[in-house]
């Protein structure tokens, strides 16, 4: 139960509810869900949306839909550890081989 209480602590803030959606407003005041904050994805440092994927891939004339799913990297914690460099590599490949290994 305290999981479930910390997410709604997070959740509803000043009065607020914080839902991760991302949005815009049009000149007439209109908004649009356009993404969620919480299916970003961190690829090489850098702040990916699924959706700016999706755009990508649809542009091409070969994809007629789309979907962008991340996953979670089974050496995301192996990688970090070893990131320092020093003895055990420089922390670019991940553990196993290059990064081309997968």
């Amino acid at each position: 139960m305290t999981g479930r209480l910390c997410r709604t602590a997070t959740t509803l803030r000043d009065g607020w509810i914080h839902t991760g959606d991302i949005g815009r407003l049009d000149g007439d005041g209109y908004l649009y869900v356009v993404d969620r904050k919480k299916d970003m994805l961190i690829y090489k440092g850098y702040n990916v949306y699924p959706r700016e994927l999706e755009d990508i891939l649809r542009s091409h004339r070969a994809v007629e839909q789309c979907a962008v799913i991340g996953k979670e990297d089974p050496l995301k914690d192996l990688e970090a550890s070893r990131s320092g460099g020093g003895e055990g590599g420089s922390g670019d490949a991940p553990a196993g081989g290059s990064p081309a290994n997968g």
